[in-house]
């Protein structure tokens, strides 16, 4: 049974978690315009490979996080060992290539300018994806034929393969791609100083960053894995020690340059920067703007926005192991949550606290994205907690102070929620005092006074709740649990609900009244609003009431099947606000998805490969990631664990 994480395990289950996030939004962002959006181009079909190879890897990551809680344990059969060594590998070759092509190609174009004009064509460039395709993927046999599961582990056969593929590796993924690129990149500097064209290196900031990049995250890895082949052939077994101490850490860095790619490959683009962070700003500022109120003489409505956590004493007595479906299921919707939750939350948080004006709208929807941002930070206990079948590890003062930021969380979204409607309300019916009365001291005021209402209504929550056979529960007073389920109830959904149900009903009958029916049209947005908290949090609290019964029913066993699925509704619920809040403007939609398409367009462009007599260059951006992504058990024991690495 697997015990409590090392805190180097925690941390590298940390960046599986950063690089998820991250690669899941990056890559697919870049998948998404350049696939479907965009012109194609040369370029465009070099990038949108790039992203997919790292796509590729950053959907079997939850394998490695799975394996990472389990003490690299493999619950998965020998299919999937190979599979999943096969997917990394395949990655790690196909970015690699990749992104040699893309070095030659651009020196190609500063050598060969009228070449590059005439023959450099769409089908070229796909001919070529589709080589490096297919040569990563008769690379990366030898890796997937002598991958299998021993002793619960997924490891190569023999310590002699082993050797043999960290050298092939090295050599063939890494050392001879890096001297072609680094070949590539002389030759360009050398045309430019030859042409004396030296204004038109300034895009070379970012081939140099993504050369440093791909050095940094790759070389320390090869280098650690020859070192662990040399350790084992002289017997070196201290030294062998320290390579395996710091086998962790390298890994992170591979791991991490799949979700850079992005980053280097495009916001380094000064234009795409600017052009973004205008972008950006401007929508959001007109998502957030006080002149969406409705009913207003100058103000119409915003997209008003609900917000929530949730927190669940489910207990669970069964041993780690396998997972279920529905366990997995679960899982994948944290996992979601947290991806789309902290850059969803993140961005309205950085936007409306930082970057656009402040208003009455901009601190209701500053305070709702901190709440549901505060939960999204601790979702990785649940995670954790979840693939460990609910066997708590984290100590009572975690288990309650995680209780508390879960329950604070979804006190505050609902009460935050509440009184905006109240705020929607008073500045429908009673418009003079909104005008003059309605400040941005008395909003802050407002939420100041929720936050400690909300802390107030979580102490309960928070003392009832401990440690108690590895299960962080409420304690074994039935009475207790029922008060609680019952206040939760009735503090946490009947009573603000009504609320706002009612706020909404009056902003209705006023709009009625005044005949401004052409005003009612961001109705849409709020009564779908109303609607999600409805039904994310209707079934959950329908199902905790009827646990109550369950015993004396003999309903428990249809309320432990549903249990799950409810908890879903409930987590999701925090990451669609930012959707919920923002997304459904027609006008932040249109102007997101002009915007967005806009600065991906300039990033990709053609114009971005410098020398050509007639395309400027601003921003030559290269592609590199990676696959490997070594399984982090690297060598812990000499006979096997210094097998498991891909």
């Amino acid at each position: 049974m697997p015990g409590p994480l090392s805190s180097i395990e925690i941390f590298n289950i940390f960046i599986y978690f950063v690089t998820f996030a991250l690669g899941i939004v990056g890559n697919g962002l870049v998948i998404f315009v350049t696939g479907y959006k965009m012109k194609t181009t040369v370029n465009s079909i070099w990038f949108l490979n790039l992203a997919i190879a790292d796509f590729i890897f950053i959907l079997v990551i939850i394998f490695y996080i799975i394996t990472g809680f389990n003490k690299m344990a493999w619950h998965f059969g020998d299919f999937m060992c190979k599979f999943v060594s096969f997917v990394a590998v395949l990655n790690m070759f196909a970015s690699i290539f990749l992104l040699t092509a893309i070095s030659l190609d651009r020196c190609m174009s500063t050598w060969v300018i009228v070449w590059a004009q005439n023959k450099r064509t769409l089908v070229k460039a796909r001919i070529i994806c589709a080589l490096v395709w297919v040569l990563s993927i008769l690379c990366s046999i030898p890796f997937v034929i002598n991958r299998l599961v021993k002793h619960n582990r997924c490891v190569y056969n023999t310590l002699s393969i082993f050797k043999s593929l960290v050298i092939y590796r090295f050599m063939v993924g890494f050392l001879i791609p890096f001297l072609i690129i680094a070949s590539s990149y002389i030759a360009i500097g050398v045309r430019a100083k030859r042409l004396k064209r030296g204004k038109k290196l300034k895009p070379f900031r970012v081939i140099i960053a993504v050369i440093m990049a791909f050095f940094i995250c790759w070389f320390p890895f090869h280098v650690q894995q020859l070192c662990t082949v040399i350790a084992f052939k002289n017997n070196w077994s201290e030294f062998l020690n320290v390579i395996v101490d710091i086998g962790p850490f390298v890994n992170c860095l591979v791991h991490l340059n799949s979700c850079l790619n992005p980053i280097l490959y495009v916001f380094m683009c000064e234009e795409f920067k600017k052009k973004l962070k205008q972008s950006l700003l401007l929508v959001l500022e007109m998502a957030f703007a006080e002149e969406h109120l409705p009913s207003r003489s100058s103000r119409a409505s915003t997209c008003s926005g609900l917000s929530e956590s949730q927190e669940n004493a489910t207990n669970v007595t069964t041993l780690p192991g396998p997972l279920s479906s529905i366990e997995i299921f679960n899982i994948f919707i944290y996992f979601v949550t947290f991806a789309v939750g902290i850059v969803g939350n993140g961005l309205v948080i950085f936007v409306t606290g930082y970057k656009m004006k402040t208003t009455v709208n901009s601190i209701w929807f500053l305070n709702l994205a901190i709440a549901d941002f505060i939960f999204i930070l601790v979702i990785i206990f649940y995670i954790i907690t979840a693939f460990n079948r609910m066997v708590w590890h984290f100590g009572d003062f975690m288990c309650k102070f995680v209780s508390f930021v879960a329950v604070l969380n979804m006190f505050a979204s609902i009460f935050l929620l509440t009184a905006i409607s109240l705020d929607r309300c008073m500045s429908t019916w009673v418009i003079v005092w909104a005008q003059n009365k309605r400040t941005l001291v008395k909003a802050r005021i407002i939420c100041a006074l929720v936050w400690v209402l909300s802390i107030l209504c979580s102490i309960p929550f928070v003392i009832y709740r401990l440690v108690m056979d590895k299960k962080c529960i409420y304690n074994s007073s039935q009475v207790t649990f029922k008060s609680l389920v019952i206040y939760r109830f009735m503090v946490g959904f009947l009573i603000p609900f009504l609320i706002i149900a009612s706020s909404y009903i009056a902003i209705g009958v006023r709009a009625k009244r005044l005949k401004r029916g052409k005003k009612l049209k961001p109705f849409r947005v709020i009564i779908a609003v109303i609607m999600a908290f409805f039904i994310c949090w209707f079934p959950f609290h329908v199902q905790q009431l009827c646990t109550l019964f369950a015993n004396d029913n003999n309903w428990s066993d249809f309320i432990n099947v549903i249990g799950p699925f409810l908890n879903c509704l409930v987590h999701l619920n925090s990451c669609l606000n930012p959707i919920l809040y923002v997304f459904m403007c027609e006008e932040f939609k249109k102007k997101l998805k002009q915007s967005l398409l806009l600065v991906l367009e300039t990033a990709f462009a053609e114009e971005h490969l410098a020398f050509r007599s007639s395309r400027p260059s601003t921003c030559s951006g290269h592609s590199e990631s990676q696959g490997l992504k070594a399984n982090d058990t690297t060598i812990s024991s000499a006979n096997e664990d210094n097998k498991t690495s891909f």
